[in-house]
């Protein structure tokens, strides 16, 4: 289960990725059914979903 500081490093993801600071991706572990992040351009399991937040997840 994520817990609150989590949330708050998931937030910070998507909010460098939306200002174009994109150090780290957002990844959801299908596993585990978290979000995770990670160095940009790192291998790893699970789908990279850094993509929906460049322009937020509603648009």
């Amino acid at each position: 289960m994520t817990n609150e500081s989590e949330l708050e490093r998931i937030a910070n993801v998507v909010k460098d990725t939306q200002h174009g600071n994109e150090k780290n991706e957002l990844v959801f572990n299908a596993e585990t059914g978290e979000f995770e992040q990670r160095p940009v351009d790192t291998r790893g399991d699970g789908e990279i979903v850094t993509e929906m937040t460049k322009e937020g997840f509603a648009a």
